[in-house]
Protein backbone atom coordinates (compact mmCIF):
# COMPACT_ATOMS: atom_id res chain seq x y z
CA UNK A 1 0.00 0.00 0.00
CA UNK A 2 1.51 3.30 -1.06
CA UNK A 3 0.10 6.51 0.45
CA UNK A 4 0.83 9.68 -1.54
CA UNK A 5 -0.20 13.30 -1.01
CA UNK A 6 -0.60 14.98 -4.39
CA UNK A 7 0.73 18.51 -4.84
CA UNK A 8 -0.70 20.69 -7.57
CA UNK A 9 -4.19 19.28 -7.28
CA UNK A 10 -6.17 22.43 -8.10
CA UNK A 11 -3.76 25.09 -9.36
CA UNK A 12 -1.48 22.58 -11.06
CA UNK A 13 -4.35 20.78 -12.77
CA UNK A 14 -3.41 17.48 -11.12
CA UNK A 15 0.28 18.03 -11.82
CA UNK A 16 1.49 15.90 -8.89
CA UNK A 17 -0.38 12.73 -9.75
CA UNK A 18 0.43 13.23 -13.43
CA UNK A 19 4.14 13.44 -12.57
CA UNK A 20 3.84 10.29 -10.44
CA UNK A 21 2.18 8.45 -13.32
CA UNK A 22 4.92 9.55 -15.72
CA UNK A 23 7.85 8.62 -13.51
CA UNK A 24 6.40 5.44 -11.99
CA UNK A 25 4.60 4.35 -15.13
CA UNK A 26 6.03 0.87 -15.59
CA UNK A 27 5.51 -0.04 -11.93
CA UNK A 28 1.94 1.27 -12.00
CA UNK A 29 1.16 -0.41 -15.29
CA UNK A 30 2.35 -3.84 -14.20
CA UNK A 31 1.93 -3.94 -10.41
CA UNK A 32 -0.76 -1.51 -9.24
CA UNK A 33 -4.18 -3.10 -8.71
CA UNK A 34 -6.13 0.14 -8.08
CA UNK A 35 -5.90 3.87 -7.47
CA UNK A 36 -8.00 4.95 -4.50
CA UNK A 37 -8.65 8.65 -3.90
CA UNK A 38 -9.19 9.82 -0.31
CA UNK A 39 -10.99 13.15 -0.58
CA UNK A 40 -12.54 15.35 2.13
CA UNK A 41 -12.78 12.95 5.08
CA UNK A 42 -14.25 14.20 8.37
CA UNK A 43 -16.29 17.10 7.01
CA UNK A 44 -18.81 18.61 9.42
CA UNK A 45 -22.34 17.44 8.63
CA UNK A 46 -21.21 14.94 5.94
CA UNK A 47 -23.14 12.01 7.35
CA UNK A 48 -24.07 10.25 4.09
CA UNK A 49 -21.98 8.11 1.77
CA UNK A 50 -23.29 9.82 -1.32
CA UNK A 51 -22.32 7.59 -4.23
CA UNK A 52 -19.69 5.28 -5.67
CA UNK A 53 -18.19 5.37 -9.16
CA UNK A 54 -19.11 2.60 -11.57
CA UNK A 55 -15.89 0.61 -11.96
CA UNK A 56 -14.73 -2.97 -11.53
CA UNK A 57 -14.04 -2.22 -7.83
CA UNK A 58 -17.45 -0.68 -7.09
CA UNK A 59 -18.69 -3.87 -5.40
CA UNK A 60 -15.68 -3.90 -3.07
CA UNK A 61 -16.25 -0.22 -2.28
CA UNK A 62 -19.96 -0.80 -1.62
CA UNK A 63 -19.19 -3.76 0.65
CA UNK A 64 -16.80 -1.53 2.62
CA UNK A 65 -19.51 1.08 3.15
CA UNK A 66 -21.99 -1.58 4.23
CA UNK A 67 -19.44 -3.04 6.66
CA UNK A 68 -19.24 0.33 8.46
CA UNK A 69 -22.79 1.70 8.20
CA UNK A 70 -24.93 -1.36 7.51
CA UNK A 71 -26.34 0.52 4.51
CA UNK A 72 -25.52 1.07 0.86
CA UNK A 73 -25.10 4.37 -0.99
CA UNK A 74 -27.59 6.76 -2.54
CA UNK A 75 -26.49 6.23 -6.13
CA UNK A 76 -23.81 5.06 -8.52
CA UNK A 77 -22.23 7.28 -11.13
CA UNK A 78 -19.58 7.36 -13.83
CA UNK A 79 -16.15 8.68 -12.84
CA UNK A 80 -15.73 12.34 -11.90
CA UNK A 81 -13.24 14.76 -13.42
CA UNK A 82 -11.69 15.55 -10.05
CA UNK A 83 -9.91 13.25 -7.65
CA UNK A 84 -6.51 13.13 -9.36
CA UNK A 85 -7.66 10.42 -11.76
CA UNK A 86 -4.37 10.58 -13.64
CA UNK A 87 -4.15 6.84 -14.20
CA UNK A 88 -6.97 5.93 -16.59
CA UNK A 89 -4.63 5.69 -19.57
CA UNK A 90 -2.28 3.46 -17.60
CA UNK A 91 -5.28 1.24 -17.04
CA UNK A 92 -5.90 0.57 -13.37
CA UNK A 93 -9.29 1.21 -11.76
CA UNK A 94 -9.83 4.48 -9.89
CA UNK A 95 -12.42 4.97 -7.17
CA UNK A 96 -13.21 6.95 -4.02
CA UNK A 97 -15.62 6.52 -1.10
CA UNK A 98 -16.74 9.98 -0.04
CA UNK A 99 -19.27 11.31 2.44
CA UNK A 100 -21.34 14.46 1.96
CA UNK A 101 -23.90 16.56 3.77
CA UNK A 102 -27.61 15.69 3.35
CA UNK A 103 -29.37 17.43 0.49
CA UNK A 104 -31.06 20.01 2.75
CA UNK A 105 -27.63 21.07 4.13
CA UNK A 106 -25.68 20.84 0.90
CA UNK A 107 -24.57 24.13 -0.64
CA UNK A 108 -25.61 23.96 -4.34
CA UNK A 109 -22.66 26.17 -5.31
CA UNK A 110 -20.14 23.67 -3.95
CA UNK A 111 -18.78 20.97 -6.24
CA UNK A 112 -19.26 17.98 -3.95
CA UNK A 113 -16.33 17.52 -1.44
CA UNK A 114 -18.63 17.40 1.58
CA UNK A 115 -20.96 20.17 0.44
CA UNK A 116 -20.19 22.80 3.07
CA UNK A 117 -20.47 26.44 2.07
CA UNK A 118 -16.91 27.09 3.26
CA UNK A 119 -15.27 24.66 0.84
CA UNK A 120 -12.27 26.04 -1.08
CA UNK A 121 -12.42 29.31 0.84
CA UNK A 122 -10.25 30.79 3.62
CA UNK A 123 -13.03 29.75 6.01
CA UNK A 124 -12.33 26.02 5.59
CA UNK A 125 -10.85 25.82 9.09
CA UNK A 126 -10.74 23.10 11.72
CA UNK A 127 -14.08 23.91 13.34
CA UNK A 128 -15.71 22.56 10.17
CA UNK A 129 -14.24 19.14 10.83
CA UNK A 130 -15.93 16.38 12.81
CA UNK A 131 -13.84 13.64 14.42
CA UNK A 132 -16.79 11.23 14.57
CA UNK A 133 -17.41 11.53 10.84
CA UNK A 134 -13.67 11.23 10.28
CA UNK A 135 -13.74 7.93 12.18
CA UNK A 136 -16.58 6.66 9.99
CA UNK A 137 -14.80 7.74 6.80
CA UNK A 138 -11.48 6.19 7.79
CA UNK A 139 -13.13 2.91 8.78
CA UNK A 140 -14.72 2.60 5.32
CA UNK A 141 -11.51 3.60 3.57
CA UNK A 142 -9.37 1.17 5.57
CA UNK A 143 -11.91 -1.59 5.01
CA UNK A 144 -11.63 -1.04 1.26
CA UNK A 145 -7.82 -0.93 1.26
CA UNK A 146 -7.50 -4.07 3.39
CA UNK A 147 -10.12 -5.83 1.26
CA UNK A 148 -8.17 -5.03 -1.91
CA UNK A 149 -4.79 -6.22 -0.67
CA UNK A 150 -5.91 -9.27 1.36
CA UNK A 151 -8.45 -10.94 -0.93
CA UNK A 152 -6.99 -14.17 -2.42
CA UNK A 153 -8.71 -13.28 -5.69
CA UNK A 154 -8.60 -9.60 -6.57
CA UNK A 155 -12.10 -8.16 -5.98
CA UNK A 156 -12.47 -6.95 -9.56
CA UNK A 157 -16.06 -7.46 -10.67
CA UNK A 158 -16.68 -6.41 -14.26
CA UNK A 159 -20.34 -7.35 -14.83
CA UNK A 160 -22.11 -4.15 -13.67
CA UNK A 161 -19.32 -2.01 -15.11
CA UNK A 162 -19.78 -3.82 -18.43
CA UNK A 163 -23.56 -3.31 -18.36
CA UNK A 164 -23.17 0.43 -17.80
CA UNK A 165 -20.64 0.74 -20.62
CA UNK A 166 -22.95 -1.10 -23.00
CA UNK A 167 -25.85 1.18 -22.00
CA UNK A 168 -23.74 4.28 -22.62
CA UNK A 169 -22.65 3.10 -26.07
CA UNK A 170 -26.25 2.30 -27.06
CA UNK A 171 -27.30 5.77 -25.87
CA UNK A 172 -24.51 7.39 -27.91
CA UNK A 173 -25.60 5.53 -31.01
CA UNK A 174 -29.23 6.48 -30.41
CA UNK A 175 -28.27 10.17 -30.40
CA UNK A 176 -26.36 9.79 -33.66
CA UNK A 177 -28.72 7.95 -36.00
CA UNK A 178 -28.46 10.73 -38.59
CA UNK A 179 -24.98 9.50 -39.54
CA UNK A 180 -25.60 5.78 -39.21
CA UNK A 181 -24.96 5.10 -42.90
CA UNK A 182 -21.53 6.77 -42.83
CA UNK A 183 -20.47 6.12 -39.24
CA UNK A 184 -21.90 4.01 -36.43
CA UNK A 185 -20.90 2.14 -33.30
CA UNK A 186 -22.46 -1.21 -34.19
CA UNK A 187 -19.20 -3.15 -34.02
CA UNK A 188 -18.21 -1.60 -30.69
CA UNK A 189 -21.68 -2.22 -29.22
CA UNK A 190 -21.53 -5.85 -30.32
CA UNK A 191 -18.18 -6.39 -28.60
CA UNK A 192 -19.38 -4.49 -25.51
CA UNK A 193 -22.41 -6.79 -25.37
CA UNK A 194 -20.07 -9.77 -25.51
CA UNK A 195 -18.06 -8.21 -22.69
CA UNK A 196 -21.23 -8.13 -20.56
CA UNK A 197 -21.91 -11.79 -21.29
CA UNK A 198 -18.34 -12.90 -20.62
CA UNK A 199 -18.02 -10.80 -17.46
CA UNK A 200 -21.03 -12.54 -15.93
CA UNK A 201 -19.66 -15.94 -16.94
CA UNK A 202 -16.30 -15.02 -15.43
CA UNK A 203 -17.85 -14.13 -12.07
CA UNK A 204 -19.76 -17.41 -11.95
CA UNK A 205 -16.65 -19.39 -12.86
CA UNK A 206 -14.55 -17.69 -10.18
CA UNK A 207 -17.21 -18.36 -7.53
CA UNK A 208 -17.16 -22.06 -8.40
CA UNK A 209 -13.45 -22.61 -8.93
CA UNK A 210 -11.39 -20.05 -6.99
CA UNK A 211 -11.53 -21.91 -3.66
CA UNK A 212 -9.58 -24.86 -5.04
CA UNK A 213 -6.76 -22.97 -6.75
CA UNK A 214 -3.10 -23.16 -5.77
CA UNK A 215 -1.08 -20.04 -5.00
CA UNK A 216 0.47 -20.17 -8.47
CA UNK A 217 -2.97 -20.43 -10.09
CA UNK A 218 -4.29 -17.56 -7.96
CA UNK A 219 -1.36 -15.39 -9.03
CA UNK A 220 -2.03 -16.22 -12.66
CA UNK A 221 -5.74 -15.45 -12.26
CA UNK A 222 -5.07 -12.13 -10.53
CA UNK A 223 -2.58 -11.09 -13.20
CA UNK A 224 -5.18 -11.82 -15.88
CA UNK A 225 -7.93 -9.93 -14.05
CA UNK A 226 -5.63 -6.95 -13.74
CA UNK A 227 -5.04 -6.98 -17.49
CA UNK A 228 -8.75 -7.04 -18.27
CA UNK A 229 -8.76 -3.64 -16.53
CA UNK A 230 -5.74 -2.55 -18.56
CA UNK A 231 -7.63 -3.22 -21.79
CA UNK A 232 -10.98 -1.69 -20.78
CA UNK A 233 -10.26 1.38 -18.65
CA UNK A 234 -8.17 3.31 -21.21
CA UNK A 235 -10.90 3.12 -23.86
CA UNK A 236 -13.74 3.82 -21.41
CA UNK A 237 -12.13 6.89 -19.84
CA UNK A 238 -9.11 8.17 -21.80
CA UNK A 239 -8.45 9.70 -25.21
CA UNK A 240 -4.65 9.37 -24.96
CA UNK A 241 -2.05 6.68 -25.31
CA UNK A 242 -1.20 4.39 -22.37
CA UNK A 243 1.74 6.53 -21.23
CA UNK A 244 0.17 9.88 -22.11
CA UNK A 245 -2.26 12.10 -20.22
CA UNK A 246 -5.88 12.50 -21.27
CA UNK A 247 -7.70 15.74 -22.00
CA UNK A 248 -7.91 17.76 -18.78
CA UNK A 249 -11.41 19.07 -19.50
CA UNK A 250 -12.90 15.62 -18.99
CA UNK A 251 -10.15 13.72 -17.18
CA UNK A 252 -12.02 10.42 -17.15
CA UNK A 253 -15.48 11.85 -16.51
CA UNK A 254 -16.65 11.74 -20.14
CA UNK A 255 -17.52 8.16 -21.14
CA UNK A 256 -15.61 6.92 -24.17
CA UNK A 257 -13.94 10.25 -24.98
CA UNK A 258 -12.32 8.81 -28.11
CA UNK A 259 -15.68 8.39 -29.82
CA UNK A 260 -17.92 10.80 -27.88
CA UNK A 261 -17.75 13.28 -30.78
CA UNK A 262 -20.05 11.03 -32.78
CA UNK A 263 -22.87 13.21 -31.41
CA UNK A 264 -21.16 16.31 -32.86
CA UNK A 265 -20.73 14.50 -36.16
CA UNK A 266 -24.46 13.87 -36.35
CA UNK A 267 -25.18 17.61 -36.20
CA UNK A 268 -22.72 18.63 -38.94
CA UNK A 269 -23.18 19.25 -42.66
CA UNK A 270 -22.38 15.85 -44.15
CA UNK A 271 -20.81 17.46 -47.21
CA UNK A 272 -18.47 19.76 -45.33
CA UNK A 273 -14.72 19.43 -45.02
CA UNK A 274 -15.04 19.54 -41.23
CA UNK A 275 -17.38 16.55 -41.34
CA UNK A 276 -14.85 14.54 -43.31
CA UNK A 277 -12.03 15.43 -40.94
CA UNK A 278 -14.00 14.42 -37.84
CA UNK A 279 -15.28 11.32 -39.59
CA UNK A 280 -11.75 10.12 -40.32
CA UNK A 281 -10.67 10.83 -36.75
CA UNK A 282 -13.61 8.90 -35.32
CA UNK A 283 -12.99 5.88 -37.54
CA UNK A 284 -9.47 5.57 -36.15
CA UNK A 285 -10.57 6.14 -32.58
CA UNK A 286 -13.41 3.63 -32.93
CA UNK A 287 -10.84 1.03 -33.94
CA UNK A 288 -8.97 1.58 -30.67
CA UNK A 289 -12.15 1.28 -28.59
CA UNK A 290 -13.21 -1.87 -30.37
CA UNK A 291 -9.73 -3.32 -29.89
CA UNK A 292 -9.95 -2.70 -26.14
CA UNK A 293 -13.14 -4.75 -25.88
CA UNK A 294 -11.73 -7.42 -28.21
CA UNK A 295 -8.59 -7.91 -26.10
CA UNK A 296 -10.58 -7.96 -22.84
CA UNK A 297 -13.02 -10.52 -24.26
CA UNK A 298 -10.23 -12.76 -25.54
CA UNK A 299 -8.52 -12.64 -22.17
CA UNK A 300 -11.70 -13.51 -20.26
CA UNK A 301 -12.26 -16.49 -22.56
CA UNK A 302 -8.76 -17.71 -21.74
CA UNK A 303 -9.33 -17.20 -18.00
CA UNK A 304 -12.56 -19.22 -18.07
CA UNK A 305 -10.89 -21.99 -20.10
CA UNK A 306 -7.99 -22.19 -17.66
CA UNK A 307 -10.35 -22.52 -14.70
CA UNK A 308 -12.65 -25.09 -16.30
Amino acid sequence: VRIVIWPGHEIGRYAGSTWFNDFRWHELRHRCIASYNIDSPGTEGATKFRDIQVTEVMEAALDSVKAVTGEGVESFRWATRAGDGSFWGTGMPHVSITTSRPEELYDPHVNYSGGGWWWHTPYATMEHGDVNILEMDVKAEMNFIIRMVNSPVLPLSFAKYAERMHEILVEMQGKSEKVRDSFNLDGVIKRAGKFVELSKALEETIKKKAGGLSDAQLNELNEALMWVSRHINPVAHSNAGPSEQMTMETFGALPFPRIAEIIDLASMDHKSHEFNLLHNKLVRQRNIVEEGFYQANQLIVRIIESLS
